[in-house]
């Protein structure tokens, strides 16, 4: 599991006017910054009058490969140092996010094998039914031919044949 280094956690506000804290690398050549671990901060104010702060995943890490993400400068409002304890929560949230990302990994790989097995099976199935159907055909196919050719002279019986065969 992956762990982060605090001395590159930042609290990273977008244009767009959301709070992003992330352990941040900078990429002064293509004025670009990868956000790795981003996690998005969120203040609620309550019925009491309290302030209450959530942070959760800011990319859907249930989909995801890699949590990490690309922001150009220009989306970059202001970078900010965030506070010891806020990095120790960071921390925190951050591995209960890659244990939820282990976790869907492994249901999404036990979900499609059981898929492949029941496909498999179904596979089977129809083959054993068509194989099944094609010996009754040639079944009625031989017996049929049998049939003609034992009372080849009557023609009332003939043409009872040419309907089954059509």
């Amino acid at each position: 599991m992956e762990t982060t280094t605090n001395n590159n956690i930042k609290i990273v506000r977008l244009q767009s006017g959301e709070d992003i804290m992330a352990d941040m690398i900078q990429d002064e050549e293509n004025d670009t910054i990868l956000l790795d671990n981003p996690m998005h901060i969120i203040f609620k104010r309550i019925p009491t009058g309290q302030t209450v702060m959530m942070m959760m995943p800011w990319l859907p890490i249930e989909i995801i490969k890699e949590n990490s993400a690309i922001v150009y400068g220009s989306d970059i409002l202001t970078i900010i140092e965030p506070k010891d304890d806020l990095v120790e929560y960071y921390g925190s949230v951050v591995v209960e996010a890659q244990q939820r990302m282990e976790e869907k990994r492994n249901f999404t790989t036990l979900m499609m094998k059981k898929k492949m097995k029941n496909t498999m099976m179904r596979v089977r199935r129809l083959m054993q039914m068509n194989y099944l159907n094609y010996l009754e055909r040639r079944r009625r196919t031989t017996s049929i031919n049998n049939f003609q050719t034992e009372h080849h002279d009557d023609t009332c019986c003939q043409a009872v044949c040419q309907q089954q065969n059509r």
